[in-house]
């Protein structure tokens, strides 16, 4: 039974998971193939695309299953918490050492990882 109180981060929990099952999980594994099935050209294919995926796909089923009971599973919280400011400072470190403009993709992803970031240490629950 989950702790009153923990419904936002429910909420919130059940939307990173999905957004990071389908955004950083299922499009670099199928991402090709979507595009196929659609008309588009697929001319790039990252190296690593598929071992990116399946992490992502591991990562939103973790927050998925995590999101039932987050007082129990706080230590997926705290790990994805962690992940956030990685991801925030290795952002900011090369946008300094490229000095170009970024890719259209790495803007929304960072808004996206300081949102869920600000919203995890704010609902993060206190005891486990």
């Amino acid at each position: 039974m989950a702790a009153k109180g923990t419904g936002a981060l429910k909420a919130i929990l059940v939307i990173y998971g999905l957004l990071f099952l389908i955004l950083w999980g299922l499009m670099p594994v199928f991402g090709d193939h979507i595009a196929y099935l659609i008309g588009l050209k697929y001319t790039i294919k990252p190296i690593f695309g598929m071992d990116v995926g399946w992490l992502g796909m591991i990562i939103g089923l973790l927050l998925l299953f995590a999101s039932r009971d987050p007082v129990k599973n706080v230590l997926v919280i705290n790990i994805m918490i962690i992940a956030n400011i990685l991801f925030i400072i290795f952002f900011f470190i090369e946008w300094l050492v490229i000095k170009e403009k970024m890719e259209f993709i790495w803007l929304p992803n960072l808004i996206a990882g300081i949102i869920f970031l600000i919203l995890m240490i704010i609902f993060r629950p206190k005891k486990a």
